[in-house]
């Protein structure tokens, strides 16, 4: 989620995906991220879903955040 609160920090447009939605609801709630350490601020998240293909739709670029054990699985539902 660190990568998603800078990257919407400095003015990025950020959809964020996670299976889970008990680690996006504090996101959906404040609607965004707050940061803090080399870069202080806050986020805004356009888009935190627990579906892919909203968080994809309209993306230009694809960061993919997640240990390399769930590669396989995030790129099937790709």
């Amino acid at each position: 989620m660190a990568i998603a609160g800078y990257l919407a920090s400095i003015g990025h447009q950020v959809k964020l995906y996670d299976e889970a939605p008990e680690n996006l609801h504090p996101i959906i709630m404040q609607n965004g991220i707050r940061v803090s350490g080399h870069t202080t601020g806050f986020g805004k998240i356009d888009i935190a879903t627990t579906q892919i293909q909203e968080a994809l739709s309209g993306s230009e670029i694809i960061l993919i955040t997640t240990p390399a054990s769930k590669h396989r699985q995030l790129a099937a539902l790709i």
